[in-house]
Parts: C-alpha cells; structure tokens; sequence
C-alpha cells in the first residue's frame, strides 16, 4: 500500500522508553498518521465522508449534514482526489499543513488534541513503538490477508 511506502527505517527504543513517550512526542507526521487511522474507521486507507466529519468536527465545523456535503466535495476536488472513496493520507497532510482559504491548518497541539479527542484512551505509544518510529509499525489492521 502506498501509505506503508512512506515508512521510514527507525530503530526502536526499548519498551518502557516507548510507553512514556506519550502524544506529547510525537512527530508532526506521526500526529498526522494516528489521527487518521484514528478516523479511518474501516481502516482501507480513504477518509470517507461520514470519518471526515469526525475531523471536520474536531477542527470547528459546526454545519448541517447538506453544508458538509457540499465541503466534502470540495475538499475532494481541492486535493485532487474526486473519484476517490475519500481523503487518502498524504491528502490529509496536505490539508492539515495548508494555511489557505482551502486548507485546514493545524498545529500539532490541535493534532494532538484531535488525536485524544478520537481516542481518549491514546495517552502513551504501544509498546515497541518509539517516537521515532515508523507509525505504521503499531497498526492493528483489521483487513482480511
């Protein structure tokens, strides 16, 4: 998969080290990496428009299922991925970096703030995951292989 492509080599830190690291030391890619896969409920790599609200929602929207409609289309074109079931990752990166009219910038404590907000629960990294590691390497994906 493409996102998986985007992995970067990392050498973990030892287990307790990685469960106190937390939200807090998160790289910005990361927060971008959690917070999506916290919305990709169905976990096949597109933001659909009922998980994009979720987001939407966490960063102010505050409009009626027609207006989301509406901004859910324009988001898709705007990131050039109408045809697509959703908002891929990469595209959620571009939206939450871009401080346009068209983007939805985010800082990372807005990210972070997102990221608890989606699970509240996320209060440390996995077990063997370090705050420099790859994100992907703590998926539990649900897919069939």
């Amino acid at each position: 998969e493409p996102r998986e492509a985007q992995d970067a080599e990392a050498t973990p830190e030892a287990p307790e080290e990685a469960g106190q690291a937390g939200v807090e030391r998160l790289s910005r890619s990361q927060l971008v990496d959690f917070v999506f896969r916290a919305c990709d409920l169905d976990s096949d790599g597109y933001l659909s428009r009922a998980e994009m609200r979720k987001f939407a929602m966490l960063s102010g929207f505050e409009g009626e299922d027609e207006e989301w409609n509406q901004e859910f289309q324009a988001l898709l074109s705007l990131q050039n991925c109408l045809g697509c079931p959703g908002l891929d990752l990469p595209a959620l990166g571009r939206l939450v970096d871009d401080d346009s009219d068209n983007g939805c910038y985010c800082t990372d404590e807005d990210l972070r703030e997102m990221l608890l907000g989606l699970n509240p629960d996320f209060n440390e990294l996995p077990p063997g995951l370090s705050s420099t590691a790859a994100p992907r390497a703590a998926s539990t994906s649900t897919r069939p292989v």
